[in-house]
Parts: structure tokens; sequence; C-alpha cells
């Protein structure tokens, strides 16, 4: 690829970004929030019981800079910290019923936003699109699984 293809890239993942986003953050910043408020309500609505270390793990952010939008969400009551069953000492994440509405909420705009590119973009241009992100972002997940080693057969 040239530079300059390699700069319009960059600037369409830019854009798309900012386009994407721009609904949620409106909608968090009334509440107080931020971006990360989302991804948090995000990531523990896709993985149910997790714990803070493996939260920050899928998030990839350190324990201070998530330590203010958890306590938020907590105070805000839209994640539950329980105990764990088997051992109290170690706590689990979950969403809240209002927690569950509010992340539903913010991601509702985003899903119309890409529904509406995928849809213009067409199924070819998907696959691409998915496989290009799938790259950039090295096979990384979202969800808990991705954290844990396979089963050995």
């Amino acid at each position: 690829m040239s530079q300059n293809e390699l700069d319009e890239a960059m600037e369409l993942l830019h854009f798309a970004f900012r386009r994407v986003i721009e609904e949620p953050d409106s909608v968090l910043a009334e509440h107080g929030f931020g971006r990360l408020h989302h991804r948090v309500l995000y990531v523990i609505g896709k993985n149910p019981g997790l714990t803070k270390g493996e939260l920050l793990e899928l998030l990839g952010v350190t324990k201070q800079a998530a330590h203010a939008p958890l306590r938020d969400l907590v105070e805000g009551e839209l994640v539950r910290v329980e105990a764990d069953d088997t051992d109290r000492r170690v706590k689990r994440l979950q969403l809240s019923a209002s927690g569950r509405r509010f992340e539903r909420r913010l991601s509702r705009y985003e899903h119309r936003v890409f529904e509406a590119a995928f849809a213009e973009a067409g199924p070819r241009a998907v696959e691409g699109w998915r496989r290009v992100m799938d790259a950039l972002g090295q096979g990384r997940r979202l969800e808990i699984e991705s954290l844990r080693p396979a089963a050995e057969e």
C-alpha cells in the first residue's frame, strides 16, 4: 500500500470511530460518565460474573484507571459486586437490571450505525472489514474465554 492509502485508512478509522461513539458519549456525559464507563458496562454485560482482575485484563487498563469508573457504576447501582460462591475473597461483577438497560441504550445506537454501514457496503465488504479489524486487534475479543487456556482433550 502507498503512504497516501495508509493515511486515508487511518483517517477513515478516525472519523468512523467518532461517528460510532458520538451519541453514546453524549448520553454518558449527561450522567457524568465517560467512554471507559461504557466499556466497563459492555464487557461485564458480555461476561457476567467476571472478576475485577479479568475485567482489567480484557480492557487492557490499570487498576487505577478502572477504579473510578467502576466505583461510579457500583454507586449508581448499575454494577453489582458479589462474593464468589466458592471463595468469598473473589469478587464477581454483574450488571444490575438498570445497568443492562443503560448498556443496551448506549450500544443500540452503535448497532444502528454499524447495521446501516454494513447494509450499504454489502456482505463481501463486511467480511473484508472484519478480517482487517481482526488483524488490527490481533484476534483479541472482549470475552472472558479469550483469557482462559483452551481445555486439554
